[in-house]
């Protein structure tokens, strides 16, 4: 099964309450989020490791691109490697223990418990491995060339990784063993889930849905693609070795380079992708995208200043990289490509069974492009004030003056 204008087959992915159910739940985490933002201002640009801060960072993290990723990932990785998911029976029970996991967390993190903390990283280390099983044997079944399944294999390795420091952490929160190494094991659970799962599974999904929406899968520098895996595999083996020594300056600046070199191979291949398209018609997805990958280097090359200034835990440097990294980079891929998985997912539940039976509507047709470029315009906007000089000691904040819109919390001494 095709459909026109999208590029995508669904004859191999799951029931649609499967990825639905993720979905659902990602955007609720996300209006969630945002109906706190205004209420949390202080704690966005505070430091990251205070319990409101780690509050709003899983709320985003966990539950609405965790979500995503997982909901996404059981229709697009079936797709992408050409075989179904090996149960759809486990897919749909990992929710059950990912979503009261999550809840929590959330909590624990919010009412300072660290009993609830344990409870809820437990719940959320058991969904985040049963998914791995589920995804592991559907791969086993799969003959698709090996660029995008090494990616998916790799991502869910650092995910393995990220979870179970992720349970040492919240157990740390009552028994105190990391001592010392607890900041440090914070920033590489920040950069093993960014940089690691998330940005491995972009790049790894991203070759083969960047390839099918330009018509030009053919025109991916594989030699690229490689050096690129290897160079950013090679600084985030540097971030996780240096989880409990805390590192030196000169090894995370040169874990951050190799992170750095490797996106910005990822964005070359992006923009030479979009530029030698074959598919010349306007679409939502472009502007995300290639949004998306600027901001994401903006984000590693910010972090490696601060890596190079050999800047504190409470410094700007930091805050904006993750923030950019979470919003600018996942959050604007997210966007751009759920106006095409949402999409997908409402023509397959309406007009699969009617394909040479009468005529269908195209997936451009199900949504409108002028609330997407509105989107995109919003979501830019408030990423571009992150990398603005703040004082390393902020005090106050205020709202901008309206000539300064979008300019975000400008500190005042």
């Amino acid at each position: 099964m095709s459909v026109g204008g999208g590029g995508i087959s669904g004859k191999e992915a799951p029931s649609l309450s499967v990825p639905y159910r993720y979905i659902a739940a990602a955007t609720i985490a996300l209006a969630v989020f945002a109906a706190l933002l205004p209420f949390e201002r202080e704690a966005l640009v505070g430091l990251f490791a205070t319990p409101r801060t780690l509050f709003l960072v899983h709320l985003v993290t966990l539950g609405w691109i965790t979500m995503t990723v997982v909901g996404a990932s059981l229709q697009l990785v079936p797709v992408a490697l050409q075989v179904p998911v090996a149960s759809e029976r486990l897919a749909g029970l990992v929710f059950y223990f990912l979503l009261p996991g999550l809840v929590l967390l959330l909590y624990g993190f919010r009412a300072s418990q660290s009993g609830v903390l344990m409870a809820g990283g437990i719940l959320v280390a058991l969904a985040i491995t049963l998914y791995l099983v589920l995804m592991v044997a559907t791969m086993v079944a799969s003959e698709v060339e090996s660029l995008v399944a090494t990616h998916v294999v790799v991502a869910f390795a650092y995910l393995l990784l990220n979870a179970t420091l992720g349970v040492l952490l919240v157990f740390n929160r009552r028994y105190g063993f990391l001592g010392p190494g607890h900041i440090p094991s914070i920033g590489a659970h920040a950069a093993l889930g960014l940089a690691g799962f998330f940005t491995t599974m972009t790049y790894g999904v991203g070759y083969k849905l960047m390839g099918m929406f330009t018509l030009a899968e053919d025109l991916i520098n594989q030699r690229v693609a490689w050096t690129q895996l290897s160079v950013t595999g090679a600084g985030l083996l540097l971030i996780g070795g240096m989880t409990f020594t805390g590192g030196t300056r000169p090894l995370v600046a040169i874990a951050l380079a190799l992170v750095l070199l490797g996106s910005a191979l990822f964005a070359w291949q992006a923009w030479n992708l979009y530029r030698r398209r074959r598919r010349r018609l306007p679409d939502i997805i472009y502007p995300f995208v290639l949004s998306a990958v600027v901001l994401w280097v903006v984000a590693v090359a910010i972090a490696l200043t601060g890596a190079l200034r050999a800047d504190g835990a409470d410094a700007w440097t930091w805050r904006v990289a993750l923030w950019l990294g979470v919003f600018g980079w996942i959050g604007m891929m997210i966007l751009g490509h759920m106006y095409k998985i949402n999409t997908f997912l409402a023509w397959l539940h309406k007009y699969a069974d009617l394909v040479g039976k009468a005529p269908v509507p195209k997936l451009e047709s199900l949504y409108e492009p002028g609330l997407g470029k509105m989107g995109w315009g919003s979501t830019w906007q408030a990423c571009s004030w992150w990398p603005q000089p703040w004082s390393p000691a902020p005090r106050r904040w205020r709202w901008p003056a309206a000539s300064h819109w979008p300019g975000g919390w400008r500190c005042i001494s």
